[in-house]
C-alpha cells in the first residue's frame, strides 16, 4: 500500500534534495524506510503475496528461499503452485538451484503440468534402491517365528559388520 501511494506522488523534488537532484525511486525509498538493503528486497516482499499458503509456509519455514519463492514461482499460477505442492510433497523434495527456474520457463511456454512438475523434480534425484527377497528365499534362513522386522534387522546387522570388515 505505500508503494502505491508513493507512486502517486510523482517525480518531484524533495524539500530536503538538493537542486536537480530527483527523489530516491520508490522502492528505494520503501526499503530505506524500512530498514532495507534495497528496493530489489522489496519487490521480492510484493511478490510473495502472489503466492499459495503452502508455499508461503515453506519460506517461512526456511525451506524454502525468499529469492526463489519471488522470482520463479510468484509468477506460477495458483493452480501451477498447487501442482508445484502435491509434487513436492509425493516425491519429499525441495526445488534445488538448477530446477527453479524451469517451472517459470515452461508455463510461460504454456506446457506445465502436474507430469512436466514432476518430470523437473524428479531430475537428479537418485534413484531409489530397493532390493525384493522372496519369503520362501528367507524363510530358509530365520525361524518362521521371525517377523519382517525381525528379519530386516538382522539383515541390516550383518550388512553393517560386513561393510566394517570390508572397509
Amino acid at each position: 500500500m505505500k508503494l502505491e501511494a508513493l507512486k502517486h506522488q510523482g517525480k518531484k523534488q524533495s524539500a530536503t534534495s538538493a537542486r536537480g537532484v530527483l527523489k530516491l525511486q520508490t522502492r528505494e525509498q520503501i526499503a530505506l524506510d524500512s530498514g532495507e538493503k534495497s528496493g530489489m528486497a522489496v519487490t521480492r516482499y510484493i511478490s510473495l503475496t502472489r503466492l499459495i499458503p503452502s508455499l508461503l509456509t515453506l519460506v517461512d519455514e526456511e525451506k524454502l528461499a525468499v529469492s526463489a519463492a519471488a522470482d520463479d514461482f510468484s509468477d506460477l499460477t495458483a493452480d501451477e503452485q498447487r501442482d508445484l505442492v502435491t509434487v513436492m510433497d509425493k516425491l519429499k523434495v525441495i526445488p534445488v538451484k538448477n530446477q527453479l527456474t524451469k517451472p517459470k520457463q515452461r508455463s510461460k511456454a504454456g506446457d506445465l503440468n502436474i507430469t512436466v512438475i514432476e518430470a523437473i523434480l524428479s531430475a537428479g534425484k537418485p534413484a531409489a534402491v530397493q532390493v525384493v527377497l522372496k519369503q520362501t528365499k528367507l524363510h530358509q534362513y530365520f525361524p518362521e517365528s521371525y517377523t519382517a522386522q525381525q528379519m530386516e534387522e538382522v539383515i541390516v546387522s550383518l550388512l553393517e559388520a560386513w561393510r566394517v570388515q570390508h572397509s
